[in-house]
């Protein structure tokens, strides 16, 4: 599979930052990270279908998870990232630096659908 757009490098501020093949994605919720919030992709056996479907799953958990609470805080940050980026004019990525993989590995409008149905299910507020 080949991954979707390019993201600005933050040393070279070009457009050349790509995600490897291979790597890890991490999901926050709220500043918050569970350990089930990760999953492993690999490109040259997943395609855009898969990850999504992967990236659903994880959500779905965390969603169940945080919809059994009594008193949820209103959800209003989502961060889905990987640090597994490289800069094509190669750049040495700060570790620290974590891009987001929506519209890199899954569609942006597959994953707004996937949250707003997920939060409709186990009855959690959105102000994303």
């Amino acid at each position: 599979m080949k991954a979707g757009k390019s993201n600005y490098c933050p040393l070279c501020f070009n457009d050349t930052l790509t995600i490897k093949e291979q790597g890890k994605v991490d999901i926050y919720i709220n500043s918050k990270h569970r350990d089930t919030g990760r999953f492993l992709f690999n490109l040259d056996n997943q395609d855009s279908d898969d990850l999504q479907e992967i990236l659903r799953e994880k959500l779905k958990d965390f969603f169940k998870w945080y919809g059994s609470f009594n008193n949820k805080e209103i959800i209003t940050k989502i961060d889905i990232v990987s640090t597994d980026f490289i800069c094509e004019s190669g750049c040495i990525i700060p570790s620290d630096f974590k891009p987001s993989i929506i519209d890199v590995l899954v569609p942006q409008e597959e994953y707004n659908e996937m949250v707003r149905s997920l939060a409709k299910q186990f009855e959690i507020k959105l102000e994303i």
